[in-house]
């Protein structure tokens, strides 16, 4: 029950931390698969004084690859679970770095409520166009958890 309420508390705060002039960023929600048929379209787009509180994830997961296909990321991960709900975001820092190409940070957060330890692994797939940056054909994203930037042309 705690975790479910600091859950919710933490998603809120991220949500209240949008920049709701920010016309390129999409409207925040809790969880973005709520079917869970692993394609999502909605990331959480937060001002940078709230991104960093997106660091807590209370279950341990391992990033097994991160890519970009077309308008797409998608993230592969692997965690111990696998008899209970799971709640995942995608999470991105509304500030853009200026260079050429513009740069932006973007993390998972993932929470995960059972206590069963089989290894699972799970592939999601996030629709980035509000990621662009106007006046620029692509952008670097920074993916926590993964050392290697990944460059988002359209």
């Amino acid at each position: 029950m705690k975790k479910s309420v600091l859950f919710i508390l933490i998603m809120l705060v991220g949500i209240i931390g949008c920049r709701k002039e920010d016309v390129s960023s999409p409207q925040s929600i809790l969880l973005d698969d709520p079917n869970n048929t692993g394609i999502s379209d909605q990331i959480i787009i937060t001002n940078s004084s709230f991104f960093g509180i997106f660091s807590y994830n209370d279950h341990p997961f391992t990033i097994r690859n991160v890519n970009i296909q077309n308008d797409n990321i998608i993230i592969s991960i692997t965690y111990s679970g696998g008899c209970g709900a799971i709640g995942k975001s995608l999470i991105a820092g509304s500030e853009i770095m200026e260079s050429n190409p513009p740069q932006r940070h973007l993390k998972l957060f993932f929470t995960d409520w059972d206590q069963c330890e089989a290894a699972i692994n799970v592939e999601w797939t996030y629709n980035i166009t509000p990621l662009r940056v106007d006046g620029f054909n692509s952008v670097i994203l920074h993916f926590e958890g993964w050392n290697i930037p990944l460059l988002y042309e359209y």
